[in-house]
């Protein structure tokens, strides 16, 4: 059967980047599908030019080419990402984490009463969620200079990691917007504010100590595959 050469291979590569893939993860994935396309249209002629062969497996990704299996893939890889967080907080209120989610709320209803003494509970929350957003804001500003550090020095962009900014950014935005409505919730039940803010701990403790570690694992494995090929 006839196979794609090296040069081939590398000019897959650049017809890529030319049509805008600036993703390293989705060039790869696409150089591989085009090869495919192409061998398998060999299959049927072998006569058949790779430019040719090349052009007509181009065609089938329709008028807009790459740009949209770009956004579909990478809205694909965020809902995915953000089922394991939302799978990831469901087992803790299920057998046998629930033990471990109703001792941390026990913990927090406690702490909440205490301190309620000394500071009200809409200033103990508010104060609580804005340390939570500072602290993923600087989390999340570490995380994208470490990557544009890495673009850098590799010269290679990953939509993974722009995956991972969302990720992480998703959890400020909404704590964002919910900080006015949970604040005036607050003063009205220690038990409801005590319950806010074991779903949000288990967001942020989920997202960086679940997540992501799945993410940076999953990309190492893409990689490793690539040293392989």
């Amino acid at each position: 059967m006839k196979t794609l050469s090296t040069d081939q291979i590398q000019a897959l590569h650049a017809f890529v980047k030319k049509h805008y893939v600036e993703y390293y993860d989705v060039e790869i994935e696409l150089v591989d599908h085009l090869a495919n396309d192409i061998e398998n249209q060999w299959i049927e002629d072998e006569t058949l030019s790779f430019d040719t062969a090349l052009e007509r497996a181009f065609k089938k990704f329709g008028i807009f080419g790459f740009s949209d299996l770009v956004s579909i893939k990478e809205q694909n890889l965020q809902n995915h990402y953000f089922k394991l967080v939302g799978k990831e907080i469901y087992h803790f209120f299920h057998w046998p984490k629930i033990m471990l989610t109703a001792a941390i709320f026990y913990i927090l209803l406690l702490v909440i009463r205490y301190a309620s003494i000394y500071i009200d509970l809409e200033s103990l929350y508010v104060i609580t969620l804005w340390t939570v957003i500072i602290g993923s804001f600087a989390f999340m500003i570490s995380l994208a200079l470490r990557i544009k550090k890495e673009n850098k020095a590799t010269h290679k962009k990953w939509l993974i990691n722009r995956v991972q900014l969302s990720i992480i950014s998703t959890p400020i935005i909404l704590f964002q917007a919910f900080l006015g409505f949970m604040s005036r919730v607050a003063k009205q039940s220690d038990w409801l504010c005590a319950g806010l803010l074991l779903i949000l701990g288990l967001w942020v403790y989920t997202t960086y100590f679940v997540v992501l570690p799945i993410i940076k694992r999953e990309k190492q494995q893409t990689l490793n595959k690539l040293i392989n090929l």
